[in-house]
């Protein structure tokens, strides 16, 4: 959840998710939120994180009251199931441009396909200039 002072002043850093104010254009564009498990990026443990999906950026956090927010842009990303660490319900997210790549434990498969097509759904409504982005989910 974003900090009142983000919302006032429309704050968009790499370390925050921008929080602006709802126009037309958004009407179609949902949120979602929600806890999954990520893995972390160097010592591969699996750590359960609150999960703020919104507009192209899927933001992050060790809590829903938390005001440091990471984000991963969506805009072009890749999205795939996967099989890591012999966990199911997993799916990787690879941002465009970037070596990282995210790796997410939904509870059961359910809720691993909501948070797969609500991401793709954001990723497409991105506004990308490739008219092939697109989203087939498996």
């Amino acid at each position: 959840m974003a900090s009142e002072e983000q919302k006032s002043n429309g704050t968009n850093d790499r370390n925050s998710c921008s929080s602006r104010e709802k126009d037309a254009s958004d009407e179609t564009v949902s949120e979602m939120t929600g806890w999954l498990m990520k893995r972390s990026k160097l010592s591969h443990q699996w750590k359960r994180k609150w999960f703020h999906l919104k507009k192209t950026e899927l933001c992050y956090s060790d809590s829903p009251e938390a005001t440091k927010l990471k984000k991963i842009p969506l805009e072009s990303a890749e999205i795939a199931e996967t099989s890591v660490d012999q966990k199911l319900n997993t799916f990787r997210l690879k941002p465009k441009g970037s070596k990282r790549t995210f790796y997410l434990q939904a509870e059961d498969e359910g809720s691993q396909h909501d948070w797969m097509q609500a991401i793709c759904f954001a990723k497409v409504s991105g506004g990308s200039d490739h008219d092939s982005q697109a989203c087939t989910l498996q």
